[in-house]
């Protein structure tokens, strides 16, 4: 946890933790970077990427939990997998990463533009 609250800075577009990530501190770690700056404006994405499919209402309270926290939703890969093919999976996962990448920067010109008013 030490060392990825070390590396945040402006240059990271997007955060990808796994529900494993530091023996379980992926929303702490969601946490610490919507409290604080400039880790704040940085897309986070939940994932979980080991055997098993979680159920409804599980997969269901950790994306309330990660979008309650600040974050951009929860990934269940298994499920996605599962559900599309590895390939398309994967598909959909750098097609999310580019759509949030693409979104903060449209909210930083915003930003941008607006402190200058």
């Amino acid at each position: 946890m030490a060392k990825a609250k070390t590396a945040l800075n402006d240059a990271i577009d997007v955060i990808i933790a796994g529900v494993n990530f530091d023996d379980g501190q992926m929303f702490n770690l969601l946490r610490h970077c919507k409290s604080s700056n400039p880790a704040k404006r940085i897309a986070f994405v939940c994932i979980k990427c080991l055997d098993g499919e979680l159920e409804g209402a599980s997969h269901e309270a950790f994306d309330i939990a990660s979008r309650s926290l600040g974050g951009d939703g929860f990934i269940d890969l298994y499920r996605w997998t599962n559900q599309f093919g590895a390939d398309q999976s994967f598909e959909e996962l750098r097609n999310l990463i580019d759509t949030l990448v693409q979104f903060r920067r449209v909210q930083d010109l915003h930003s941008s533009a607006f402190s200058r008013i």
